[in-house]
């Protein structure tokens, strides 16, 4: 990839606008801190719970073989210089999981490996001036090493269904059918739930009849008094 347009995508292309084949998105650039929660991409071990969707924690990069700090790049990243290292330089990704542990105080460390990406890339074209938000994008298939995550500080609802967290930050409602329910429900405690605006409980829809009649049919079946026979009974 020439120099110039890499230089474009990692300055204006996001996860949002890399979809490969199987609709996943990819980052062309992952902006990386200690402890950063990350979603994985890939089924790797699905017994093991390292598959799609599998939530963990970035610790670290081991190098490969002769490469140093002294090799990597400081590019402008958002307005400030940030020292970057290539995927090519990198032997693997040191990540906590956070699915499928047992809760102990040991921690879950695993090492995820590049791969090769091929990807569909809409990336805005300098025609007048700088690059803005309003700038025309055009698609091209592009190739790249990346490590199969992303990056998840913020989930779509979608993704959270199941998920017991502590703390919660909802930064917009969606009424649609009972979405309402499973964000909120996702949230332990009371404390930990932040709304960046109000619930409108005009918009919720409560529970439907046909719910309330299938749960009610549950409750009439548990109450049901089972008789036990004996053999001489019979």
């Amino acid at each position: 990839m020439e120099k110039k347009a890499q230089d474009i995508i990692y300055a204006s292309v996001g996860e949002a606008h890399v979809q490969d084949k199987t609709k996943k998105y990819h980052n062309p650039l992952l902006k990386l801190y200690h402890g950063r929660p990350l979603c994985i991409n890939q089924n790797k071990d699905v017994s093991g719970c390292i598959a799609n969707g599998a939530m963990c924690e970035f610790r670290g990069v081991k190098l490969k073989p002769g490469v140093s700090i002294t090799d990597f790049e400081t590019i402008l990243i958002d307005g400030y210089c940030v020292i970057c290292v290539c995927v090519t330089q990198i032997e693997s990704m040191v990540v906590k999981m956070l699915d499928g542990t047992t809760g102990g105080d040991e921690e879950h460390l695993i090492e995820l490996k590049p791969k090769t990406i091929y990807a569909s890339a809409r990336f805005p074209v300098p025609c007048v001036g700088p690059i803005t938000k309003k700038s025309m994008r055009v698609s091209r298939t592009i190739s790249f090493e990346q490590f199969p995550v992303n990056c998840a500080n913020a989930r779509t609802v979608h993704k959270l269904q199941g998920r017991s967290i502590k703390n919660l930050v909802v930064s917009a409602w969606d009424y649609t059918g009972n979405w309402t329910y499973v964000c909120l429900s996702r949230c332990t405690t009371l404390r930990g739930l932040f709304l960046r605006e109000p619930l409108n409980p005009n918009m919720t829809k409560g529970m439907s009849e046909e719910v309330k009649s299938f749960m009610k049919s549950l409750r009439d079946k548990k109450q049901c008094k089972t008789v036990h026979f004996h053999g001489e009974d019979l």
